[in-house]
């Protein structure tokens, strides 16, 4: 959340993986809020590793958000809790899809 990170050109490939976007935006502004243009729009931290000149342009630097998980299920917690608790406070996503989705994409993306 350092505002130093702001337009910063990372020298190395970089993954950022989100949680979903429409839950976050519901979370902060309420279920009514119309979230489908926000969600086509840069994501909150999208500015925050990249020039501001060159942001979007590159290969190396991968966007990836996986719907029906809060930010806080982007963690081990989906092993531990139950629905029905567990959904609005993790995601709807099933736990075994969230966990193989970590392993997966951060060992991939690290193997490459």
């Amino acid at each position: 959340f350092s505002p130093s990170t702001l337009g910063y050109e990372m020298k190395q490939p970089f993954m950022m993986f989100y949680s979903d976007h429409d839950i976050m935006y519901q979370m902060l502004l309420g279920n009514d809020a119309d979230t489908e243009d926000l969600a086509n729009n840069h994501w909150l931290y999208d500015l925050h590793y990249e020039d501001f000149e060159t942001a979007g342009l590159r290969t190396d630097i991968h966007r990836i958000e996986m719907s029906q998980v809060t930010h806080t299920g982007l963690t081990d917690y989906p092993l531990f809790m139950r629905r029905p608790l567990r959904n609005p406070i993790l995601g709807s996503a099933p736990t075994d899809l969230i966990m193989g989705s970590q392993i997966d994409l951060i060992v991939g993306f690290v193997d490459t």
